[in-house]
């Protein structure tokens, strides 16, 4: 059955900002950062996808429960709550990619 899904951070940020940045969350952050993140700002809880014998860096999105209004809400802010890692990865590079 299909009621859940896994995102791979890790790939995400390999495909849209390359290896360094890859790099840049291995070094500085633990995937529970974002998972946290993500819940102080907008009371989305997900679980980690590494606990469920997926990547480290995977977040698993139950799809048993919600309305499907409610999957775009959690890929809205999680793109806001990932670009602000990317910010900083810039920011710490001076903006040379």
């Amino acid at each position: 059955a299909a009621y859940y899904t896994q995102f791979d951070l890790l790939e995400w940020a390999c495909h849209y900002y390359g290896d360094e940045f890859a790099k840049y969350l291995l070094e500085n952050y633990k995937p529970v950062d974002i998972l946290l993140n993500l819940a102080q700002e907008s009371s989305i809880v997900l679980l980690s996808g590494g606990g469920f014998h997926g990547p480290e860096w995977s977040i698993r999105i139950s799809l048993a429960n919600l309305d499907d209004i409610h999957y775009c809400e959690i890929g809205i802010v999680l793109h806001k709550i990932l670009e602000k890692y990317v910010i900083s990865w810039k920011n710490k590079t001076n903006g040379s990619i």
